[in-house]
């Protein structure tokens, strides 16, 4: 990316500079005419536009049509410069944008820009759906003028004198400076009308028409093979319906009677686990809150639950009731095993 581009004139050394911002880069709302209707608009600047202008710019100057120019208030007529060729890059400012070089000045347009008679620069383009600019305009050789009042206020200016605070006259106000802002190219829309045509032309084909059918004998084919559809095949499209319907049913009994099959299993299996855990001390038998949990448990997550059991231990307080004998009965297990304690120590 350039980043010495002299785009004023004051930088230039008094003279007009034979490069400009064509567009500045980021994304702007301008007020601009789209399809011949005022508005406000999003364009969006990146340096990805750069190389499909180019080609659109080289297309209108190696074609046998319109060349491209830059104008005077966006009015055909006289040229104030012609242009080369667009690059990514800043001015001597350090403002980044798509630049355009100019091949050369007319007489009338250097000595309007050196003088300050015209200080501003507005574009004229193509953008893609995104607000992109990615083509220059079909309908004329305009491909920007020099204007005091651009449509871009960031774009960097021409002549050093530009008020940032001044007003737009009346006319100005809505439209911005009346330029080419297109919505989309006559190439595409070229090829969306061959592609609406072919589809025509492959329905007509189905419906038994000819090809070259008007829009009008389609459409009455169509509504007219509807009709048919609903006067002789109501019974049959009924019947398929209901067959579907108590295939449908079927289906959902057996899907029932399966997750309460597998519901009664892990019931059955979770209830088997949970007793051995009791069996074995590893979990209290009056712990009614704890066991009633380990059962949900199992109906919403069995692995979870299992994991859950195996992590407790086994403990002896659970049997004290089972596998003592009748002096441990009598007394509590904390006292007991301070007895057997004391015994060892003597």
């Amino acid at each position: 990316m350039a980043d010495n581009f002299v785009t004023n004139v004051a930088a230039n050394g008094g003279e007009a500079p034979m490069s400009i911002m064509w567009m500045p880069a980021g994304t702007h709302t301008i007020c601009a005419t789209i399809d011949r209707k005022p508005g406000r608009y999003t364009v969006h600047a990146t340096e990805g536009c750069v190389e499909r202008l180019n080609t659109a710019l080289s297309a209108r100057k190696e074609g046998e049509g319109l060349k491209p120019v830059i104008f005077f208030d966006h009015k055909r007529g006289r040229a104030a410069a012609y242009p080369d060729r667009f690059e990514w890059g800043k001015n001597q400012e350090g403002k980044e944008g798509i630049m355009l070089h100019l091949t050369r000045w007319t007489p009338t347009g250097k000595a309007m820009v050196e003088g300050g008679e015209y200080n501003g620069f507005s574009p004229a383009f193509v953008v893609d759906e995104s607000g992109n600019p990615i083509d220059l305009p079909h309908t004329t050789a305009e491909i920007g003028s020099l204007t005091n009042e651009p449509a871009f206020k960031e774009n960097a200016h021409i002549a050093a004198m530009w008020n940032a605070e001044a007003e737009l006259r009346p006319e100005y106000r809505e439209i911005a400076a009346a330029w080419q802002f297109e919505k989309t190219t006559s190439k595409d829309k070229t090829e969306e009308e061959t592609k609406e045509k072919d589809n025509m032309k492959a329905i007509a084909k189905k419906l038994g028409l000819d090809q070259n059918a008007t829009e009008t004998e389609v459409l009455a084919a169509i509504e007219a093979l509807q009709d048919l559809k609903t006067d002789n095949g109501t019974h049959e499209i009924q019947a398929s319906l209901d067959a579907a319907n108590e295939e449908l049913e079927e289906t959902k009994k057996s899907l029932e009677a399966a997750n309460k099959k597998y519901d009664e299993l892990v019931d059955k299996t979770g209830n088997a686990m949970i007793q051995a855990a009791i069996e074995e001390g590893r979990i209290p038998a009056k712990n009614e809150e704890l066991i009633s949990t380990l059962k949900t448990t199992f109906k919403n997550d069995p692995a979870a639950a299992q994991t859950i059991l195996a992590a407790y231990k086994p403990q002896q307080d659970f049997h004290f009731g089972e596998k003592t004998d009748d002096k441990k009965k009598k007394k509590g297990m904390s006292d007991y095993c301070q007895e057997e304690c004391d015994k060892l120590n003597k």
